[in-house]
């Protein structure tokens, strides 16, 4: 889980360099670079989720990137290990399972965790680039000084990864808390 949250980081970094490429689009189209970024990303997202809906198999039996051999191992340890049931029936969708899982407070927990996270890096990554602009620099110059904090973030030399995101969440809550109070700028 660890490593999906640090491309997080890590997308941010190359998401600051894809977008001061594009951004020197400015007039393509009779449309400004910041229209092109949204134009260019969302259509590169909409055709890959398309093209991953039809691509990626829906168990590992049916991987045709896997041996027959490779496709066994994976699913002995999958029903060793509790994550899958016996047989294909035991693994189908049913939405009383689905409803089920909404009454688990751990389900509730993680969505509460998750969704803080989501705000802490998501925030950051789209708004740091106005932050720097408001700085005085240029949107191209802004968008690639976006760009350090997040390639640093991705690299945890010292596993504390942790520990910095909580006293980064506290000290932007503060933060913001002192913004809002604030009557006059």
């Amino acid at each position: 889980i660890s490593i999906f949250f640090s491309t997080a980081s890590l997308s941010g970094a190359f998401s600051g360099i894809l977008a001061y490429g594009i951004i020197q689009m400015d007039g393509v189209g009779n449309r400004p670079g910041w229209a092109w970024i949204f134009i260019l990303e969302g259509l590169f997202t909409v055709v890959f989720g398309l093209t991953s809906f039809y691509t990626l198999p829906r168990s590992p039996a049916h991987a045709r990137f896997l041996n027959p051999k490779q496709k066994a191992y994976i699913i002995t340890r999958l029903r060793d290990s509790g994550a899958t049931g016996s047989d294909e029936a035991a693994d189908s969708f049913s939405w009383r399972e689905v409803g089920q899982a909404f009454t688990l407070p751990q389900v509730w927990m993680l969505a509460v965790i998750f969704f803080f996270d989501g705000v802490l890096v998501y925030g950051l990554a789209y708004f740091t680039p106005s932050i720097v602009a408001g700085l005085g620099y240029t949107n191209a110059k802004a968008q690639l000084f976006s760009v350090p904090p997040f390639a640093a973030a991705f690299i945890d030399r010292y596993k504390c990864r942790g520990y910095v995101s909580m006293f980064a969440g506290v000290l932007a809550t503060i933060g913001f808390a002192m913004y809002l109070v604030t009557t006059s700028f």
